[in-house]
């Protein structure tokens, strides 16, 4: 898929030094601890004289304390005993967020209690957990980490967040006790799934899931693939939502392969079912059996258990990617469903089967392609009415006479719906064949071109201001389809109110001049002799657009009056990864001295190096000593 098309996935370079920890300001009163696999748990615990286990260290911090995590192995488990209380008064866990396999947590990291941060360390698995009202994961995040096999799960969290780690196993969004449904009554709310690379390897029963009533959570920019095994048969799932609400997907890159195929079906990369509704799938690609060749498809609705019947509504897939070997299609009736857009493209099938009733769907700026036969092919009943189906894009590789079922687009009724300004086109045609007349495939025998003065115009009133042409993709072939028009291609002009059909508007080629838009609000939120925690506004790729690539973050004792000092200036070896425009981001700096004057400036890039200009310059001066006591000892027996 071209570059164009992907969602950008930043990497992250860090230096054990620096911390960039997201989301996190720095306790005003807090004790800093250690532990080394060479300490003592009879010990203070301090740098000089540090614990054994992470055990002491679970079992002693509290709100706003820090445990700093040596390398080597540790054989228990990271799992605090005590609540932290804000973000402010957080308890943190801080291993080598440089190379997190230097810190070695032989067993799990298993948050359940509040505002908890792990971060810099290497564990068989993430769990965030509802035990009880006392005991239960709220506003922990985990990041910059390494699960090694046994990956992540929330099991009734709420408001945490995981980002920027390796995760190597299964994904699950569940209710306490890890139900999907009654007796379970606590569901995983708010959390956060962010710019983390997870290999979930071989799927054997769903590889990425979101049940048992999971709401408003978020999973964006993530990297996720995995692999489908023939030995395991055809019940599996890929990405699977039961009973999820409200939840978005923004900005993910998924990718699935198989090792043979299924005989007589497709696996199911993707799916929703049993009353999943008003979920956003945004800027998401789905690269399904591209590689491998075998058939990998999905259903933007599966059916369930009968009492949720129909009931999957309100879902919206907007600006997403979808390349598939098999097809995409609805097990169950499409209600009040959005395809705005989107590209569905099949190598082996079509690229949208609606096999069940739809009514008000709404398809519009979609690309939809097929290399066997019809792109899209309503089978199921629209007769409800209220669907609308208009400035599209459907092509195919090939066409025959309708009769034989490989049109361009195939309707099962002439009912119930409103088509327009759309573009058909078909690349070849058997012999003897004229393509564009078998555009339009319906009511058993009826083809026809489209346009005013057509066959299918004259006895539905659709397609008037629609055409058939070739639509000048800057590249046509399925492996690396990309359906950005060139100058000159029918498409332009031809949508609704003159917009452009298609899923990618036409962009005349020319450079990108536009920089980030300037960090005007660089601040300190707190300043300590040794730390500081500065906290500013994430802009765009383009002023206050799109997202940026990377920053520059630099500090000096000599003020920073213009780009040359800034120059001279000395970057932070850690540097901050942008977050979405207008979001804020946070970044703390260990290691400076005390009682100095220093300067801190930001900027931002894009993808083609324009920079943003030197906005605010911070200027602060560290305190002359450390005036945070060690926490009071309440556990002397």
């Amino acid at each position: 898929m071209p570059n164009s098309i992907r969602p950008r996935l930043t990497s992250l370079c860090v230096c054990g030094a620096l911390l960039a920890l997201c989301a996190m300001s720095a306790p005003a009163f807090a004790t800093t601890y250690y532990v080394s696999p060479g300490g003592n748990d009879g010990s203070s615990g301090s740098q000089a004289a540090p614990w054994r286990s992470l055990a002491k260290a679970n079992s002693t911090l509290g709100p706003g304390d820090a445990v700093i995590i040596a390398p080597g192995t540790y054989t228990d488990q990271i799992d605090p005993k005590n609540n932290g209380l804000s973000n402010t008064q957080r308890i943190s866990y801080i291993g080598n967020l440089s190379n997190p396999s230097q810190v070695v947590v032989s067993n799990s990291i298993w948050l359940e209690r509040a505002y908890i941060s792990v971060k810099g360390v290497q564990a068989t698995g993430f769990t965030m957990y509802y035990t009880s009202e006392t005991a239960k994961a709220v506003h922990d995040s985990i990041a910059w980490c390494i699960s090694t096999g046994a990956g992540w799960g929330s099991a009734g969290a709420k408001d945490c967040l995981v980002a920027h780690n390796t995760i190597n196993g299964s994904i699950a969004f569940l209710m306490n006790n890890w139900y999907a449904g009654p007796p379970g009554n606590i569901s995983s709310e708010r959390d956060t799934l962010r710019g983390n690379v997870i290999h979930v390897g071989t799927i054997t029963t769903k590889g990425f899931q979101v049940r048992g009533f999971t709401q408003y959570c978020v999973t964006d920019s993530n990297q996720i693939d995995m692999f489908f095994a023939a030995a395991n048969g055809g019940d599996l799932q890929g990405r699977y939502l039961y009973n999820a609400y409200y939840n978005t997907f923004r900005d993910n890159s998924w990718s699935m392969e198989a090792d043979g195929p299924l005989p007589g079906n497709q696996y199911t990369g993707f799916a929703l079912r049993d009353s999943s509704h008003d979920n956003l799938f945004e800027r998401d690609s789905m690269l399904c059996g591209v590689q491998s060749g075998y058939d990998i498809g999905g259903r933007l609705v599966n059916a369930g258990n009968s009492a949720w019947t129909g009931q999957c509504v309100n879902n919206t897939w907007r600006g997403c990617y979808f390349l598939t070997t098999g097809n995409t299609f609805t097990q169950d009736s499409f209600n009040n469903c959005t395809l705005d857009g989107c590209v569905f493209a099949s190598q082996h099938s079509y690229g949208l089967y609606f096999l069940n009733a739809l009514s008000n769907v709404i398809i519009r700026n979609c690309t939809i392609a097929s290399w066997a036969g019809a792109c899209m092919r309503i089978e199921g009943d629209p007769r409800p009415g209220g669907n609308q189906f208009y400035s599209n894009i459907f092509y195919v590789d090939f066409v025959d006479r309708c009769l034989s079922g490989k049109p361009v687009l195939f309707h099962g009724y002439a009912t119930g719906f409103t088509q327009n300004n759309n573009l058909f086109f078909s690349r070849t045609a058997a012999a003897g064949v004229t393509a564009s007349g078998q555009s339009l495939y319906w009511t058993s025998s009826n083809c026809s071109a489209p346009g005013p003065g057509t066959s299918w115009a004259s006895a539905t009133g659709n397609d008037i201001n629609s055409k058939y042409g070739d639509p000048r993709f800057v590249n046509p072939n399925f492996l690396n389809f990309d359906p950005h028009l060139q100058a000159g291609s029918p498409a332009i002009g031809l949508g609704a109110a003159g917009s452009d059909a298609g899923a990618y508007p036409f962009a005349p080629a020319g450079p990108d001049v536009t920089p980030p838009a300037t960090i005007n609000n660089l601040t300190a939120t707190m300043v300590s002799d040794q730390n500081v925690v500065m906290t500013w506004t994430a802009p765009g790729d383009d002023g206050t657009f799109g997202l940026a690539s990377a920053y520059d973050l630099r500090y000096s004792t000599q003020p920073i009056t213009d780009d040359a000092s800034f120059n001279a200036a000395t970057q932070v070896p850690t540097q901050p990864i942008p977050g979405g425009p207008g979001t804020t981001q946070s970044y703390v700096m260990m290691g400076l001295s005390a009682g100095t004057q220093y300067y801190f400036a930001i900027k931002a890039r894009d993808e083609v190096n324009n920079w943003s200009a030197l906005g605010k310059v911070l200027a602060l001066q560290t305190q002359a000593t450390d005036g945070v006591p060690p926490k009071a000892i309440g556990d002397l027996h």
